[in-house]
């Protein structure tokens, strides 16, 4: 049981040092298994940036400094700042000018 609980704290510990998402930083979410994120992302108005291999689990971003609190409100179970993330803020990088 410890070494569950310890691979468990093992996995999550590295995105919670991440820090709480900010304005025109790339967020990771984490929805509901069978919510769609992409429309989670558009009712808080947010772009996707990219996708993952876990389809509830998506990148987003907005320049909106309410961004991680209206993902909560709009089905959101989880958000991260996704800008030390290798990949993440380079994807960011690039959508920066549609925003």
């Amino acid at each position: 049981m410890r070494y569950v609980a310890g691979m468990g704290l093992a996995l999550v510990l590295p995105f919670l040092a991440t820090g709480t998402p900010r304005a025109g930083r790339p967020v990771i979410l984490v929805a509901a298994p069978w919510a769609d994120p992409v429309v989670v992302v558009a009712q808080a108005g947010g772009l996707v940036i990219r996708g993952t291999a876990i389809p509830w689990i998506i990148v987003a971003i907005s320049e909106r400094d309410d961004f991680a609190a209206r993902l909560g409100l709009a089905g959101a179970w989880l958000t991260l700042d996704a800008s030390t993330i290798t990949g993440c803020a380079e994807a960011a990088g690039s959508f920066k000018s549609w925003i």
